[in-house]
């Protein structure tokens, strides 16, 4: 009977090999390493300055240049507390001996004339920002505030100071207009059963006083009516609040019968708001009717007060409920009518009192809502929505426009809004243009917080950050039309409520093209597994305005508070390998000590995993929440690679940066193949298989014009790249008979070779080739340029380069495939008595084709037998277990059987039954074969997907067959079961059954 089966076993080995041999391929002979990223930011020798930290001094900063040498700009937003917070800009010389920082006293120039100017807590260096157009900065205070009557509005103010330190220009989008005109007449009902009347006069004072009334502003006149009415003074009669003031207190109750309010309303529109009595051209007009009852000339009030709205006049009505209340009156139809006299809203223009004494209670909220209608008299709907602005809370320079673009994070009641200011105009967008994408219930979005744009070849777009939009955060792009018109490209959303999502914003041209390849999005607050504020930074590639998820950058690795993503911030190419870098702050991190994390970017990306973490700790050991500001474009020692600036509470740090020695290396084995047949030299008195490699380097350093030379200490280890489990090296260098040898060498941009020979020592593993790896290192790491690396530091310094493989020759024809066709033939004698107790087995296992390496027989047995002994040929050895007591494991002409070899196995074995026990044995045997033994490691976690559509895809064919004969006896029935593994137990696939011949017997069945 003939079985053809095929070995998954060697299938799989095959495959690994096929790949293996791929990559092994693509290092034989020479390989040229590539350049990789650097390590080259210099925690020693930093350049710390220092300020009031209760000022905040180092909440921003920027590199800056001009004439005098190098600067650090660093804001100090609270510079002046506890009195105050004005806030201020220090400058700090880079170059030079001096070492302290001194202050620009900008809040005493960023000023506006005629204007109420409250600047306790304007917070001046809250923002910060280089213009590279102008050769200045900008800096704005957006919790500057004007006073408008009584009223404080922190509108914000940013201003343009030039490279000199000079202010250039100040500028203020949403200044309120206090000094509107306004005409108010106030009509006081004078009845008798308005009493006490001290409280009506209290209210009178206090309402008047709460008014900005002079010249250009508001002016005020009072009209007293009961059956008629009389002016108690005219609109013209005082140009000063202390007039009206004292006017006012001198104001006495008419007294009389009758309530004719609508009366008193038309003595007022024709008399008092005449021309001829003080009322000014283009004045707004308020009325404000203050009455106890209903009127007794009810039938004429709607025509009244349609006059009055056709007349333009904003009407306060105000109903006093206590003569209502006294003589216990129904109040809700006084309240009616005093209702329709007001204008709408209702809710902003109607009061009502229980009595006299509690107007003076509504005098104050009275003149506040006058006061709104003065902010609102002269310009939009919109305007008064301003009045809490903070504008330049952000600040943003377009590279390719003139244009500033400054966050507005209080207006609109904190629902926020953008301003565009360019040289000539400046534009406030309105709440209405964001509203579809905000969709702010209770407002509170804070858009504007963060701001940036994005570039492509034909476009500018805007992105803004909302990090309260419904309380997960939303960044929203937009573009703006030559006629003005807004339009919104997209918006993408936070992934968890109160990460702060879009309140950092990095815009990130990689590849130095002028066009924008990444956008960087900071939520720094969000909360990792342990609810600890780990914080998250989100990377989208950009196309025409359209951001697209790449992932996250990899930050801190140990739970714990860090907001990492509290700044983000464009590095110019600090490792000089022509892409933009990104440094990202961390500054909780290290028990609020901070870290700061440098990614290097490549082609149109940004590396997700860093090339180097700065902690506060390694620098300075004072530091905290280091990492809190960021810059870094600017060479600020004039030796050719930018440096790194970064701010924390009280400090600030200049962070030098290094030169890069870029080591090429190559390296060639000789021979370029290990022959196990060929033993070519002498090791301790024994034959061994030899060979060496040949090391070359040579540096380049960049920039090329600091340093010529570095001393550099090598590593070579033998069977020590990641790819090998040898815990015992399967090679040793002839110098020191260890698998690792070390050097020191210098380097220059001319080559240095070193040559090291090595050799093999007996090994079972020939098919898998021996890797050497190699690692480099500077022998002071303090000093000189830094190794350009692409892996990161062991903890012996060293950078781990490269591995190279030198592999067996196989001897298996060209293309180095074994093609094997193994025989194995069993003869037992099987007839026991009781003068013959042992059973004796000849095994014969020959190889007809390509060489078959590391071939295996194993021989299982029954219980009822046990292993007595074998005789072996050369190369041929069998191990058996004392605890599995039925099989025994042969290596087969050890370490390969060659083609056409042929060998010969005896064993004996031995019953131990006594033979009138039993009058029948049954015997089994269980015969196979494996070759080439290999291990592979496969990661649990990943899945592995099969590519094989044919059997061609699977490897070579492997071949068995059996041949059973009858032997010296007769036998009726002999049944040969064949069990071949099909898949593991996790349902993979392990073998392909491909073809079934058999001669002369019957094929029950194929079962699966």
């Amino acid at each position: 009977m003939q079985v053809v089966v095929v070995n998954i076993a060697a299938i799989v080995r095959v495959f690994w090999f096929y790949l293996a041999l791929i990559l092994f391929c693509s290092f034989v002979g020479t390989l040229l390493l590539q350049p990789s990223q650097a390590f080259n930011v210099d925690v020693k020798g930093a350049q710390v300055y220092t300020g009031p930290a209760d000022g905040q001094f180092g909440y921003s900063i920027q590199q800056f240049s001009n004439s005098k040498g190098q600067w650090l700009l660093v804001g100090s937003p609270w510079s002046g507390a506890p009195q105050n917070r004005i806030g201020d800009v220090y400058k700090c010389p880079v170059t030079g001996t001096q070492q302290t920082c001194d202050k620009l006293n900008l809040g005493d120039v960023m000023t506006v004339p005629n204007v109420t100017e409250v600047k306790q807590n304007m917070n001046v260096g809250l923002t910060l920002l280089r213009n590279e157009k102008s050769g200045g900065f900008l800096t704005c205070g957006p919790l500057w505030a004007q006073k408008c009557g009584s009223h404080y509005y922190p509108v914000g103010m940013c201003s343009e100071i030039d490279s000199s330190f000079k202010l250039s220009r100040t500028f203020l989008p949403a200044l309120q207009s206090c000094g509107s005109f306004i005409d108010i007449v106030i009509v006081l009902d004078g009845s008798n059963s308005i009493w006490p009347w001290d409280p009506v006069q209290n209210f009178l004072t206090e309402l008047v006083s709460s008014l900005d009334i002079g010249p250009g502003k508001a002016q005020v006149g009072v009209v007293q009516y009961a059956e008629t009415a009389r002016f108690e003074f005219k609109l013209s009669d005082h140009k000063t609040k202390a007039e009206a003031v004292k006017a006012s207190a001198r104001v006495s109750q008419m007294l009389g019968s009758e309530t004719n309010t609508a009366h008193g309303i038309r003595f007022a529109r024709n008399q008092a708001f005449s021309l001829d009595n003080g009322r000014r051209k283009g004045a707004t007009k308020v009325l404000v009717v203050v009455t106890d009852g209903e009127s007794h000339d009810s039938g004429i009030l709607p025509s009244e007060i349609a006059a009055c709205e056709t007349e333009r006049i904003i009407r306060f009505g105000i109903a006093v409920l206590g003569y209502y209340n006294r003589v216990g009156i129904d109040t809700s139809n006084l309240i009616k009518e005093i209702k329709s006299i007001a204008s709408e809203p209702k809710e902003k223009h109607f009061f009502n009192v229980s009595s006299e004494g509690a107007l003076l209670e509504i005098a104050s909220a009275l003149g506040e809502r006058i006061f709104s209608i003065e902010g609102t008299s002269n310009k939009n709907e919109d305007t008064f929505l301003l009045e809490m602005a903070e504008v330049g809370f952000s600040a943003h320079y377009t590279p390719k426009q003139s244009l500033l673009i400054l966050g507005a994070v209080g207006a609109y009641d904190w629902s926020g809004t953008i301003v565009h200011q360019s040289s000539d105009e400046t534009t406030i967008f309105t709440k209405k243009i964001f509203a579809s994408v905000l969709q702010d219930r209770n407002d509170s979005s804070y858009l504007g917080y963060a701001l940036t744009s994005l570039v492509s070849a034909d476009s500018v777009f805007y992105v803004a950050g909302a990090p309260r939009f419904q309380h997960t955060g939303q960044i929203i792009v937009y573009t703006v039309g030559s006629n003005g018109e807004v339009t919104i490209k997209q918006k993408q959303k936070g992934e968890q409520l109160g990460s702060y999502f879009g309140s950092v914003l990095c815009s990130v041209d990689v590849n130095r093209d002028s066009l924008t390849d990444i956008l960087l999005v900071g939520s720094p607050t969000f909360m990792g597994e342990q609810k600890n504020e780990e914080g998250r930074v989100y990377m989208f590639s950009v196309n025409e305005g359209i951001l697209t998820k790449q992932g996250d950058l990899e930050g801190p690795t140990r739970s714990g508070n860090t907001r990492f993503g509290a700044s983000i911030a464009v590095i110019s190419d600090i490792n000089l390998d022509g892409y933009n870098d990104i440094a990202v702050g961390a500054p909780l991190e290290n028990d609020n000590r901070g870290a700061v994390y440098i990614y290097s970017g490549h082609k149109t990306t940004i590396q997700p995993k860093s090339t180097q973490k700065i902690l506060a700790s390694e620098v300075d050991t004072n530091l905290k929440y280091f990492g809190l500001s960021i810059d870094g474009q600017m060479d600020m020692d004039s030796d050719g690679i930018t440096d790194l600036s970064v701010g924390s509470i009280g400090r600030v740090v200049q962070l030098w940066s290094r030169s890069i020695v870029n080591v090429s290396v190559t390296m060639a084995f000789t021979p370029e193949k290990l022959s196990i047949f060929d033993k070519n030299c002498m090791v301790n008195g024994k034959s061994q298989i030899c060979a060496r490699f040949n090391v070359c380097f040579k540096a380049t350093f960049k920039p090329d014009t600091r340093v010529s030379s570095v001393n550099i200490r090598y590593k070579a280890t033998l069977d020590g790249d990641l790819l090998s489990l040898h815990v015992i090296s399967r090679g040793l260098f002839e110098e020191n008979h260890d698998r690792l040898i070390q050097k020191d060498i210098t380097l220059d941009s001319v080559s240095k070779c070193d040559e090291h020979k090595f050799y093999v020592q007996d090994t079972r593993d020939i098919v898998n080739p021996i890797g050497l790896r190699l690692d480099l290192a500077l022998q002071n790491v303090d000093i000189g340029p830094v190794l350009d690396a692409n892996t990161p530091r062991s903890r012996e310094s060293f950078v781990s380069f490269t591995s190279h493989f030198i592999p067996f020759s196989k001897e298996c024809g060209e293309d180095e495939e074994c093609i094997t066709d193994l025989v194995i033939k069993a003869h037992p004698a099987i007839a026991l008595s009781s003068k013959n107790k042992q059973l004796t087995i000849d095994v014969k296992v020959s190889n007809k084709k390509e060489n078959a390496y590391n071939t295996k027989v194993f021989v299982q047995f029954s219980s009822n037998l046990y292993f007595a002994s074998s005789v072996l040929v050369s190369g041929t050895f069998c191990s058996y277990s004392f605890m599995e007591k039925t099989s025994v494991t042969c290596d087969v002409g050890h370490p390969v059987l060659r083609q056409g070899a042929e060998v010969n196995i005896f064993g004996l074995w031995g019953n131990p039954l006594p033979p009138y026990v039993c009058t029948a044995l049954n015997v089994f045997f269980y015969i196979c074969r494996d070759t080439n033994l290999n291990f592979y490691e496969i990661d649990s976690g990943k899945q592995a997907v099969t590519t094989i559509t044919t059997f061609d895809d699977i490897g070579p064919e492997y071949m068995i067959t059996l041949k059973v004969n009858t032997g010296h006896f007769p036998i009726n029935v002999a049944t040969v079961t064949v069990e071949i593994p099909v898949t593991t137990k996790g349902n993979n696939h392990l073998l392909y059954l491909t073809d079934v011949k058999t001669n002369q017997v019957r094929l029950y069945s194929i079962l699966n």
